[in-house]
């Protein structure tokens, strides 16, 4: 899992005051052993959330694409994206996601999760 205040450095790109747009570099920190050394996220002012994130890998080249879509409050009083793209850009396929509800705040037995699910990461 990607924590991005732990694991990257961040700096604005480019905030236009008139844009609709924040857009964020983010920075591998020194030691830390995730696949991506560079993310680039793009987050929308209207709703302060991360709709599009651009993977890199340690040559610069960009390899995956998430593009998020259509938020709404489903279960909860948070606004999450119903609708999740994830691109592989090299082999130019899409994998999409569509969240039908949600629930938050439950308990969740620590029975629940496996060793491979928690370190298979992204």
């Amino acid at each position: 899992m990607i924590r991005l205040g732990k694991d990257f450095s961040a700096r604005i790109l480019a905030d236009e005051t008139t844009g609709a747009y924040i857009f964020l570099e983010c920075t591998r920190r020194d030691g830390v052993d995730l696949q991506y050394p560079k993310l680039k996220l793009r987050i929308d002012k209207a709703y302060i959330l991360i709709d599009r994130i651009e993977y890199y890998d340690d040559g610069g080249e960009m390899v995956k694409l998430q593009e998020r879509f259509e938020p709404k409050k489903l279960g909860g009083e948070h606004l999450i994206y119903t609708r999740v793209t994830m691109t592989d850009v090299a082999a130019k396929h899409t994998t999409q996601n569509e969240v039908l509800d949600e629930a938050v705040d439950q308990e969740v037995p620590d029975s629940t999760f496996s060793r491979r699910w928690l370190l298979r990461g992204i």
